[in-house]
């Protein structure tokens, strides 16, 4: 991996964070890494080991392959995740007021749960 694939490696890591309302030295603490290592990785200056790695990727419930950018969308193996996870914010937000709207009118009309 060259210096620009790091930040886009970086910049998804980032995403995934900010998706999650954390701070880096959250995300630091949960990985037992230091605020500066998840900086520098954010900011593309360096590669986090393999085994860091891996452990980001299970964090986020996404693969290896969608941080390295060997594949398309976030590798998730949630199917929901798959569908929303080329949405902006801003769309992803508009999908979940729709889903709970459906599940209201769904409750309301007191049709079961599946």
């Amino acid at each position: 991996m060259e210096s620009n694939e790091f930040e886009e490696l970086g910049s998804r890591i980032r995403i995934l964070r900010e998706k999650q309302d954390m701070t880096q030295l959250q995300l630091a603490e949960k990985l037992h890494v230091s605020r500066a290592t998840i900086g520098h990785i954010e900011l593309g200056n360096r590669m986090p080991s393999v085994p860091l790695l891996i452990e980001i990727a299970e964090f986020f419930d996404v693969t290896t392959d969608y941080l390295l950018e060997l594949s398309k969308g976030r590798g998730s193996r949630d199917p929901f995740e798959k569908i929303v996870s080329p949405l902006s914010e801003t769309e992803y937000q508009e999908v979940l007021k729709y889903i709970d709207m459906i599940k209201c009118y769904h409750n309301s009309n007191g049709k079961s749960k599946h």
